[in-house]
């Protein structure tokens, strides 16, 4: 069974992010449970979670009457960033070699060459 949050403190102590939805205009935000109670005990509002919807007014149609507060968990963090792989004396030795023959492959024939590929392509040719 799911469990129920009465006050803000609560939330706050499992470790979880306050997710505010409005039922106006269909907008949605998140804020740190932390950072919420540090504010509600400073000025000494109500941390439970029915009288403290008043204090949240949507940012979109400032209205707090269909305020909805709900627990979220935080986002994950973001992947780390792919490190840039170290080649060993062979791979680098082998990628240079495998580089100049592709560069080598891609040089223009030359024109004996290209009249002797022509004279294959055609279907009536015969070698000597």
């Amino acid at each position: 069974m799911a469990r129920r949050f009465e006050t803000i403190e609560d939330i706050a102590w499992r470790g979880l992010r306050l997710r505010l939805w409005c039922y106006t205009c269909a907008r949605a935000s998140e804020l740190d449970a932390g950072e919420v109670l540090a504010r509600f005990a400073a000025k000494g509002w109500p941390l439970d979670l029915a009288s403290a919807r008043e204090h949240f007014r949507c940012r979109g149609c400032r209205s707090s009457d269909d305020v909805l507060i709900l627990p979220a968990r935080a986002a994950p963090p973001p992947p780390p960033e792919a490190q840039p792989r170290e080649l060993s004396w062979a791979n680098q030795v082998a990628a240079f070699f495998h580089s100049n023959r592709a560069r080598r492959k891609e040089k223009p024939l030359p024109a004996a060459y290209e009249e002797l590929l022509q004279k294959l392509r055609h279907k009536d040719w015969r070698p000597r």
